[in-house]
């Protein structure tokens, strides 16, 4: 499995046929789906986190802080917000060590989601946000 069958499927608009379980050995699924949403993600011309809110996002202390947060959020970007990490922590929970899968996708993905442009907010404090949702 790998990002171009992925994106040839979705690109033709086909249902996924895609099967995965979280005992699987083979990680190459999950990684060709997170390289798609992740190229996908980039690709967007607007953050689906406004730069107006990410100061206040990096404030969070706690998971429900940070789910209040969503408050502040669009409705189509807490749809997507949601649903995006929801996959993220599905990833993570299919792995041996959840917590330090989670470390290492929200690296990769806080940039994407919570981008910074200006370099105004913390890059810690943009993953840190992020795991509070897929830890």
């Amino acid at each position: 499995m790998n990002v171009s069958q992925v994106t040839s499927v979705w690109t033709a608009g086909q249902i996924s046929p895609f099967e995965f379980s979280p005992d699987a050995k083979d990680e190459s699924r999950p990684i060709a789906f997170g390289e798609t949403l992740l190229r996908l993600l980039g690709s967007l011309t607007e953050p689906i986190v406004s730069s107006a809110v990410h100061a206040r996002c990096v404030e969070m202390t706690s998971r429900d802080e940070a789910f209040e947060m969503l408050d502040e959020f669009p409705p189509a970007a807490v749809n997507v917000w949601i649903s995006v990490t929801a996959f993220l922590h599905f990833v993570c929970q299919s792995t041996a060590n959840p917590e330090a899968k989670a470390k290492r996708i929200a690296g990769v993905f806080a940039p994407v989601l919570l981008q910074d442009t200006a370099n105004a907010v913390s890059p810690v404090g943009r993953r840190n946000f992020l795991l509070y949702f897929i830890s």
